[in-house]
């Protein structure tokens, strides 16, 4: 097999094949990539547009309001890592990231690009009564640009996600809301080491305080890793590959109005809206979720099916797994993230590495001419 290139390794893996069940790089705390930063705030030593170029597939964005205007312009999301900006010389917009990623997949349509988005900085905190972060994220940042994204709450395979931005919701919006089928839900609670539901498990054990924290963080690492690669191979096994399942949108027609939900055929892209298409009805049975050459009663049976095989929580079914290798203590300069991570290579954990590994997320990940991204998409192809 010809060796992929960084930039266009999932060109080498099959329509059919679902995200979940690759081995993806990832880096944390992706906008936190600035020279002039705190050090305790750096997490990357490479800008984005580096990162996707060099083979990273999962973004890790934290957002808030724009504090130079005291939350005023709420519209006016830029980049943070918890309550401190991560350039001193003026704010990172969360649209100069966006472009970013649009303009790297408009020149390599056969990648996505998972973007896990949270919102911190609880000093300017957002309604949660009214999903007013949803809103904003949707009216000024997505509906202008809705067939760049992918939005449906279910895994997709590649086949629907390529040249997208998959949206991965770490951030809550309300059960019965407009906005609860909006991107793929990614919310876990922090302060766990491990956070584990049917459709997403995470380790982020990221209070690394001592040399046994250290410990404590590789062996919780590794053991994610072989969790994952179980995983994927039970899959493997109930699913072979070609043959189609009903479970997260492998079925053709189940998966095209799933990933409609939201796409700009059912409104025209220049319209913000107050919530996007089909969400406003429990239903969803308008004709934003039928599928080209699909009838509705058959995309209401499609959306039935789908509802029922995510009841009967499917133990095979795709499930991410989100793993990162990244930790840090403030009050300590021996274990902020740039020496944690270099104290963590020493652990080997690239030895780990295999082929449906899951989301491998990364401090630092262009140090040895980014080894650790290249090796990890490598083992896609094993």
């Amino acid at each position: 097999m010809e060796k992929p290139s960084a930039e266009d390794w999932m060109a080498g893996v099959d329509d059919d094949v679902h995200v979940s069940s690759l081995s993806i790089p990832g880096t944390h705390n992706s906008g936190a990539c600035f020279r002039l930063s705190a050090p305790s705030v750096r997490c990357q030593g490479a800008s984005i547009e580096e990162q996707l170029a060099h083979g990273v597939r999962y973004l890790d964005l934290r957002v808030s309001k724009d504090y130079m205007s005291r939350g005023e312009r709420v519209d006016d999301l830029i980049i943070v890592h918890g309550k401190l900006p991560v350039r001193l010389s003026g704010t990172y917009k969360f649209k100069s990231v966006l472009e970013d990623v649009h303009c790297f997949l408009r020149k390599h349509p056969t990648e996505t690009v998972l973007i896990s988005l949270k919102f911190e900085n609880t000093m300017l905190n957002w309604n949660g009564d009214s999903d007013e972060f949803a809103k904003v994220l949707f009216q000024r940042y997505i509906a202008h640009s809705r067939d760049r994204w992918y939005l449906s709450d279910k895994i997709p395979t590649l086949k629907y996600c390529r040249g997208k931005a998959v949206l991965l919701r770490r951030f809550p919006v309300l059960e019965n809301g407009v906005y609860k089928r909006f991107g793929i839900p990614c919310t876990w609670n922090s302060s766990s080491p491990i956070y584990n539901d049917p459709h997403v498990c995470v380790q982020d054990y990221f209070e690394v305080k001592t040399p046994a924290d250290l410990d404590k963080k590789s062996k919780l690492i590794k053991s994610m890793m072989a969790k994952a690669q179980d995983h994927h191979h039970h899959r493997r096994r109930q699913h072979p590959p070609h043959q189609p399942d009903s479970i997260g949108g492998s079925d053709s027609s189940a998966a095209a109005a799933s990933s409609s939900l939201f796409s700009s055929s059912s409104e025209s892209s220049s319209t913000l809206s107050s919530s996007p298409p089909c969400l406003t009805s429990p239903s969803c049975t308008s004709s934003a979720m039928v599928p080209s050459g699909s009838s509705s009663s058959s995309a209401a049976k499609n959306a039935k099916r789908r509802k029922d095989s995510t009841a009967s929580a499917e133990p095979w079914a795709p499930k991410l797994f989100i793993n990162f290798c990244s930790g840090a203590s403030v009050f300590s300069k021996q274990f902020w993230p740039s020496n944690v991570e270099k104290m963590l290579r020493k652990h080997n954990l690239d030895k780990h590495y295999g082929k449906g590994c899951g989301i491998v997320v990364l401090d630092f990940a262009e140090r040895d001419d980014w080894k650790l991204v290249d090796k990890l998409f490598r083992v896609n192809f094993t």
